[in-house]
């Protein structure tokens, strides 16, 4: 089970806690149920039956094994060591599908007192958090001055909450996808709740949604099981419809503190997710996997190119995706032109959005992008290149000393190694489809982004001169997610061009290397792919807010790296129940689980 009995349970004695703790170290979030029921049994016998009615302990230990899950969801929700937000469901497709409604959720973050923790302030300055949205909402209108909620009548943007949707697949039980859906604040604790802004005059600015456990900053509304969807893309489109509904009620009608009767709206600005994922939501009919692959020798029988881009028409005929070396690329006259869908999304049917950009609803994550996309093979083809440089006589020596480079620099540098030896397959060597790097850990990304330079530096340079290219490529892309981590969710005009720059020097560096290893006969070093024009699009669009507003969106706020660990998490306990009750259970679980990190960040009353 997600929540041990003696978390759950405030009277429960330390002592017994210590135990749990002691019997389970770094796994007791993940105890099962069976297990928790022996333990109390076993603590029944050492403390008596009085000590352990008295605890709440005894309820556990007279849970019969054979019905285990069932039995402890009764008796966590009579003790009450779940939070109390109900379950409860729709029907999608004829079928059943649990969920936490947002009415419920925002309704329950009244009822705990706990508002202004969607701004991203603590309890001794809940006086802030109005100024903040509405500095927020001021800032957000310069940017965008279509979004809908600027045209609606009599807002009071202090009480008006800007929102995320996100969704993503996860691993549920034998490696089946499990959907979860989840809310978000576009606004939070920056990357540390220690590390807070101050405006000129003082006063906390708005930062992005980063710090804190991600039970506790993101709000899970359903999980839906592959195989539910996988045959019939209604049921998911049809549960997010249900989703976006209740959203509307809450920006045109609001939800009502149950104590002051004070009135608080909801406004979701955006979807956020990987590309797939985006794909999937949006019915879009132009991203990265309708490129155009090969081209046909007869021009008659060539196959007309759609694009790659839901916010331009770059990858059409005239308009290449690859020209990423540029400040005025051709595609930039495209945007808004066509829309990228043959049916209008279910999502904008409903919630408030842009009315001059529609596509700009379905944001882009700068994060997949880079590190769990063009950014590893980055990596790997510098690596390649790397190694008639390593001071070694053969192939196998070479990727020792790599690995022994690399190991030495994580113990240099206090980094977590995420493998254990740099290898030909790890960094794609002579793979026909090209250098794509076979890892899927963007932390690890993160540190090979960091070492990169340190090799480099240690090696004799290359006779064509691209290694040096490369690490000046990689250190201008460290100093722009340095600067973007550390600002706040609205860069300063100077911010602004200093990311755009670093960013764009970035790209020029790929550009040149993708050119030079293909003269050079080495094509499948620098693969063009389509998450280079994304990563463009990102940054020529923070210059030309800059250059216009003096300022420009963080896009890191549509950053997606703790939402990753949200859907982690609510994944693995999906895997510790029955497949037949598996979106109800993991509700369950997840309210469990969350209820001792609320505790924790002391956002209970």
């Amino acid at each position: 089970m997600t929540i041990l009995f003696a978390a759950a349970n405030p009277h429960a004695p330390a002592f017994l806690e210590a135990a749990l703790i002691r019997e389970f170290g770094s796994a007791m979030a993940l105890a099962s149920c069976t297990s928790q029921i022996r333990t109390a049994r076993a603590v029944t016998e050492e403390i008596g039956e009085g000590r352990a009615r008295q605890s709440g302990i005894l309820s556990w230990s007279q849970i019969p094994l054979d019905h285990s899950e069932r039995g402890v969801h009764q008796v966590i929700s009579k003790q009450g060591s779940a939070l109390d937000v109900p379950v409860s469901d729709m029907t999608v497709q004829g079928q059943t599908v649990p969920w936490i409604s947002p009415k419920d959720w925002f309704q329950f973050i009244l009822r705990q007192g706990v508002w202004h923790h969607l701004a991203g302030v603590r309890a001794d300055e809940m006086h802030l958090a109005g100024p903040l949205w509405k500095t927020f909402w001021s800032n957000y209108q310069k940017l965008y001055p279509h979004f809908e909620l600027f045209s609606k009548p009599g807002v009071d943007y202090s009480r008006t909450v800007a929102c995320y949707l996100h969704g993503d697949e996860g691993r549920t039980l034998k490696k089946s996808g499990l959907m979860v859906t989840s809310i978000q604040s576009a606004l939070g604790y920056g990357l540390s709740p220690k590390r807070q802004k101050l405006s000129a005059d003082g006063l906390p600015t708005p930062l992005v949604n980063y710090a804190g456990h991600t039970f506790c900053s993101r709000l899970v509304s359903f999980v839906i099981p592959k195989s539910l969807y996988e045959s019939n893309n209604a049921v998911f489109h049809d549960a997010m419809e249900v989703l976006a509904k209740e959203l509307r009620e809450l920006y045109d009608h609001g939800v009502v503190n149950p104590y002051t009767g004070e009135r608080f709206w909801v406004a979701i600005i955006g979807l956020k997710g990987d590309l797939p994922y985006l794909a999937k939501a949006g019915g879009l009919n132009r991203t990265f996997n309708t490129a155009t692959k090969r081209t046909a020798k007869d021009p008659a029988k060539r196959k007309k190119p759609s694009g790659i881009c839901h916010l331009c028409l770059a990858g059409t005929d005239g308009f290449p995706a690859e020209e990423i070396a540029t400040r005025s690329p051709a595609w930039i006259r495209t945007q808004n032109v066509k829309l990228p869908w043959d049916k209008t999304p279910v999502l904008l049917k409903h919630l408030p959005h842009d009315t001059n950009d529609l596509a700009s609803f379905f944001q882009i994550d700068l994060w997949h992008t880079v590190h769990l996309g063009f950014g590893r093979s980055y990596i790997a083809s510098t690596v390649q290149l790397a190694l008639e440089c390593v001071p070694c006589s053969n192939l196998e020596e070479k990727w020792k000393w790599l690995t022994c480079h690399y190991h030495t620099w994580c113990r240099r540098e206090k980094k977590q190694r995420h493998v254990s030896k740099i290898s030909p397959t790890l960094v794609s060597y002579n793979d026909r489809a090209g250098a794509m790097g076979a890892w899927h850990k963007g932390a690890l990304t993160t540190n090979f982004f960091k070492w990169i330079p340190s090799l480099i530096d240690t090696l004799a340079p290359d006779a064509a001169g691209r290694l040096v290219l490369a690490k000046r490529g990689v250190e201008k892309l460290n100093q722009m997610f340095t600067m973007l981590y550390g600002s706040t969710s609205f860069l300063t005009r100077e911010e602004s061009f200093y990311v755009a720059d670093c960013g764009l020097v970035f790209l020029d560096s790929y550009a040149r290397l993708a050119r030079s290893a293909y003269d050079a006969g080495m094509q499948l070093l620098y693969p063009l792919y389509p998450k280079l024009h994304y990563m463009h699009h990102l940054l020529l669009e923070i210059e030309w807010s800059a250059r216009e507003h003096n300022m420009a969106f963080n896009v890191m706020t549509c950053g997606c790296q703790q939402d990753e660990d949200l859907v982690g998490r609510v994944s693995r306990l999906s895997r510790r129940v029955s497949i037949r009750t598996v979106m109800t259970r993991t509700l369950s679980r997840y309210l469990a689980a969350a209820l001792i990190e609320w505790r924790e960040a002391g956002l209970l009353r």
